[in-house]
């Protein structure tokens, strides 16, 4: 079993260590869906499936521009054929522009390739694959392991990727397709193993066929194409990942930060007494607190500084981002939040930035970035 972009299950390999040798598996079925090859039908409450994981190597991969679309390209392994074999696409954003935008993709089964799906379509299809910020600022540190705005993604062999950005703002504010804040990337270059990717609006990324495994980072980052939140879920809770944590700030608002667990990729948490509440339920913020990760919490920077740490961290759930500013308390979900907006975005591989003006102000997202590169696993 390999993992589905459009499904969003499967298997996921990584090489968590570091050596080259794909040492772990996350796995994600659909009950009554996607994985599930059991008799229960859907509804059950029970996943069965008795496949075994394998892995190919696809490294011999390449993209081809489909034809006739400057917009589409077609990711293919022809020596293993119509083989169901993942392929790792490395993104890495070359140039921004004026605005703060958001870039996301589709992935599309051959049979698509033709279609023009619709916001509807695209809202419930599509993943983030990072946001820029604007090309004035200058908040971020001069380190490549936090400013570099870069996403690993899978492929099918034989499925295609289309890439798109929604200028200041994101998909989910576009109601029409004719909406001139949204715009798909064409293709400048191209050869077998690279990609050249450009918007009109001047925002320029290249995209890559990888030939290794993903890592730990891109491991607690694999669902960052869908929520704002770092992935311990895979985790034992029995295990220490030691990181860098960086701050950067361009705001006069003092914010003040943390990561609180949550159950799921919708947010849900469970407060003092067990019960689970869920964004937008009342007590949701008092048991976001409850659940903030001690060596995660109070995160504060100065304006025009950035700030740099070595952290621990030993959980096993998702953490995702909350702030306190002003008097307001801001989610990542946009029903938990005071103003019942989405107040962080991702940036890149667990990179977030908080845009921390109520109704989202000039939606810039620098107003304090954080950045997390994660380096080892040790039992505790």
């Amino acid at each position: 079993m390999i993992y589905d972009p459009i499904k969003k299950a499967g298997a996921r390999f990584y090489d968590r260590s570091g050596d080259g040798i794909v040492d772990f598996l996350a796995l994600a079925m659909v009950n009554g869906g996607y994985g599930d090859l059991g008799s229960g039908g859907a509804g059950d409450q029970v996943i069965s499936n008795s496949s075994a994981a394998a892995i190919v190597d696809g490294a011999v991969a390449s993209l081809t521009q489909v034809v006739n679309d400057t917009r589409t390209l077609t990711v293919a392994d022809t020596s293993v054929n119509a083989a169901p074999v993942n392929v790792v696409l490395k993104a890495s954003l070359s140039k921004r522009c004026s605005t703060a935008n958001q870039i996301g993709y589709l992935v599309l089964d051959s049979t698509e390739l033709g279609n023009v799906l619709t916001i509807g379509e695209m809202k419930d299809r599509a993943q983030t694959l990072f946001s820029t910020l604007e090309s004035s600022d200058l908040t971020l540190p001069a380190d490549p392991n936090f400013t570099g705005f870069n996403r690993e993604i899978l492929v099918v062999n034989g499925q295609s990727v289309r890439f798109f950005e929604v200028s200041d703002g994101s998909l989910d504010d576009i109601q029409d397709s004719s909406d001139s804040r949204l715009r798909f990337f064409s293709l400048a270059e191209l050869s077998a193993q690279q990609a050249f990717l450009v918007s009109t609006s001047g925002v320029q990324f290249q995209l890559d066929v990888m030939s290794s495994d993903q890592g730990l980072n891109a491991l607690i980052g694999q669902e960052q194409g869908r929520a704002a939140v770092l992935d311990f879920s895979t985790f034992s809770g029995s295990e220490t990942v030691t990181a860098s944590l960086v701050l950067a700030r361009e705001a006069s608002f003092d914010s003040i930060t943390g990561f609180y667990r949550t159950l799921d990729l919708q947010g849900s948490v469970r407060d003092a007494l067990g019960a689970i509440l869920r964004p937008g339920d009342a007590g949701y913020s008092e048991a976001a607190r409850f659940n903030l990760v001690s060596s995660l919490s109070s995160l504060r920077v100065g304006d025009r500084q950035s700030s740099k740490a070595a952290i621990s961290i030993t959980e096993s759930s998702f953490l995702a981002p909350m702030a306190m500013v002003n008097g307001d308390t801001y989610f990542a979900f946009a029903d938990a939040s005071s103003d019942k907006l989405n107040h962080f975005k991702v940036l890149g591989t667990n990179l977030f930035g908080l845009e921390d003006m109520r109704g989202l102000g000039d939606r810039d997202y620098d107003d304090l970035v954080i950045g997390f590169s994660f380096a080892q696993i040790a039992p505790v």
